[in-house]
């Protein structure tokens, strides 16, 4: 992205326009099995993305320090209760959460977005004043000059596929699959837990290897003769609890009836692996 296209002012990314925001996001998406490239670039920046903060608290193992970990960050995880475990899910799809700041804000043009995991947030005049209001409940916000969305109902939370494989009564991977809708596009997610019950509660571990690969695939948007190809693409993590990746973006309505894209999540905990294959990522 050319330097010019974009300034860092006050803890946020600040583009010149939706073109230059646009072609960041395709940049991250395209580098996403090069976290450290992208990294490197929010490091040269100044920001401390949303990603750099979930990532440091979703590997934490004792219960206790990951609990006063979230209470400094608690707007980067977002807690959903699932059979006996609590998954502290990232707050954003993955590409968006390298570019919010850990309150999920960023700004393009005049308007300043906030995304959270239920909704997204903008400021139409770029009045800083009102930053502070989109940090507020929902629910509390009355200002008409907020435009506030959903990215998905409040039924499935975002969340079309649960899955887990077992290394022993007490030892697993959780596989899940989010579309959010953001901004008219679609966000199709994959991430991959390493879990361990304690005292009857799952809870994150850190395993030797936890990844998330998909198989070439292809999407047919209603409005479009032929189906579009999904690169494959191979992702894991070495010593880490979790792994997520956006595996598609969708500019246009999706025919999921016409459409396939088969996602394997692993996991290897010393010499065993466990997977969940052929997750379709189009339901």
């Amino acid at each position: 992205m050319n330097q010019n296209d974009y300034s860092f002012i006050n803890g946020r990314i600040i583009f010149n326009d939706s073109i230059a925001f646009n072609k960041h996001l395709q940049w991250i998406f395209e580098n996403q099995n090069q976290p450290e490239l992208i990294k490197q670039f929010n490091i040269n920046l100044g920001l401390i993305s949303m990603m750099s903060i979930y990532e440091i608290g979703i590997n934490i193992y004792n219960e206790n320090d990951f609990n006063k970990y979230y209470l400094l960050h608690p707007n980067v995880f977002y807690p959903i209760e699932v059979e006996s475990s609590v998954l502290y899910e990232l707050s954003a799809p993955s590409v968006f959460a390298y570019i919010a700041n850990e309150n999920g804000i960023y700004q393009i043009g005049k308007s300043i977005y906030r995304i959270t995991f239920n909704h997204l947030l903008e400021i139409e005049n770029g009045d800083e004043s009102k930053i502070p209001i989109l940090l507020m409940p929902v629910k509390d916000i009355s200002d008409n000059n907020i435009i506030i969305s959903e990215t998905h109902d409040n039924f499935t939370k975002g969340q079309y596929s649960y899955k887990t494989s077992y290394f022993t009564s007490t030892k697993r991977i959780v596989a899940r699959l989010y579309k959010n809708n953001i901004g008219g596009a679609d966000y199709y997610d994959a991430r991959t837990t390493s879990q361990r019950k304690i005292f009857g509660v799952w809870w994150q571990r850190q395993i030797t290897q936890i990844g998330v690969d998909w198989n070439q695939g292809y999407a047919k948007y209603y409005s479009w003769n032929n189906p579009c190809t999904i690169n494959a693409q191979t992702n894991s993590l070495s010593n880490k609890a979790n792994i997520q990746r956006t595996v598609f973006i969708a500019h246009y309505s999706v025919d999921h009836s016409q459409s396939s894209c088969l996602a394997k999540h692993y996991g290897k905990d010393g010499t065993t692996t466990k997977q969940i294959t052929n997750n379709q990522i189009f339901p």
